[in-house]
């Protein structure tokens, strides 16, 4: 039993070293809701724009695959459910609407900070199923210094094709040079 009270302390200590950047200390997601955690309290948050998309005959789908990231002090700066990406004051960013991922796809939105920016981010979005993953995984760069600290997509670099008919799964993994992240997807069949 000791053993076991031992190495969740571990898991605990390690989890706080990870997230010692509070990059992943604000979660915003569907029907408008939202965590903080930067007081070590979870706190309920409100105004999140992401709500569920109604589709005839009355079905409800939800965002499955929101994705929000921090500044290291733990301010939001963004969020995404794949089709749109919205600032810290729930606005959608300039360019930040017509995104190619899929509300229903359950990695819709993922993000990345660009290595050594510290204003530079990769949205990457995957298509759902339902539309036959038809647009694939994508990425657009969003660029915090722009629109007076609020965020912009970068026009010339939304919506940039990586792969097609990839299934709606990510993973990212940090590279062990320490500087680097390496994004994992694979295609369908």
């Amino acid at each position: 039993m000791k053993k076991i009270k031992l190495i969740s302390v571990l898991i605990l200590c390690l989890i706080q070293i990870t997230f010692a950047q509070k990059q992943g200390n604000i979660w915003m997601f569907g029907q408008g809701g939202g965590i903080d955690f930067n007081s070590g309290i979870p706190t309920a948050l409100i105004g999140c724009q992401i709500f569920g998309n109604p589709t005839p005959p009355g079905d409800y789908l939800y965002s499955e695959g929101c994705a929000s990231i921090s500044d290291s002090s733990g301010t939001l700066l963004f969020y995404s459910n794949g089709e749109k990406v919205w600032n810290k004051n729930n606005l959608v960013m300039p360019n930040g609407d017509s995104l190619e991922g899929f509300y229903s796809s359950t990695s819709a939105a993922f993000i990345i900070p660009t290595p050594l920016s510290d204003s530079l981010y990769y949205l990457f979005t995957t298509d759902g199923i339902e539309r036959n993953l038809q647009k694939g995984l994508r990425y657009s760069l969003i660029n915090m210094c722009m629109d007076g600290g609020n965020g912009d997509v970068i026009s010339a670099q939304k919506n940039i094709l990586l792969l097609d008919t990839v299934t709606e799964k990510l993973c990212a993994v940090a590279y062990p040079n320490g500087t680097d992240v390496w994004l994992i997807a694979h295609k369908h069949f």
